[in-house]
């Protein structure tokens, strides 16, 4: 299971280390959008609590089924809630079968891919701020780190 900010390279990392390994690749934000439409409309229309309750629902439901030698991508905001914070611990925290993977990227890195992106919702409230809240939540929630430094070149991973 992958967790971290958005546009730290959850997606990107975890897609192309599950097609490397022939395993399933699960997105969670992909399964919320094939469900219920696009997330940036989803939180406009009904809020973050609303999308909050579903995506945990989504999370509590892929790990119940437990696709063998499958990645999982989380969305970032997914430790914000904490039912989905103890799902993440029950799954990980203990167990070398089932890594929690909190992907790190440096802030600036991160804040410069997102001003290019504007189908994600809007925080609310400053970015590094929302970072500084979440970082100890993933740390809680995860039993290992991946710091990626480069720039994200997936076809240039050697797995």
């Amino acid at each position: 299971v992958l967790i971290g900010m958005r546009g730290a390279g959850k997606t990107s990392i975890g897609s192309a280390y599950a097609e490397a390994r022939g395993s399933s690749y699960v997105d969670l934000d992909c399964k919320f959008v094939e469900a219920h439409g696009q997330i940036r409309d989803f939180v406009q229309s009904q809020g973050w609590d609303a999308f909050r309750r579903l995506e945990c629902q989504l999370l509590r439901e892929t790990l119940r089924r437990k696709p063998k030698n499958a990645v999982i991508s989380c969305g970032g905001g997914i430790v914000e809630s904490a039912e989905a914070r103890e799902l993440l611990k029950e799954f990980g925290c203990g167990s070398k079968e089932h890594p929690v993977v909190f992907i790190r990227r440096p802030v600036k890195d991160i804040d410069r891919e997102l001003e290019e992106c504007d189908m994600r919702p809007d925080y609310g409230k400053p970015f590094a701020e929302v970072y500084a809240e979440r970082e100890p939540l993933y740390i809680e929630c995860s039993n290992l780190e991946y710091w990626v430094m480069k720039e994200l070149e997936t076809d240039k991973y050697d797995w």
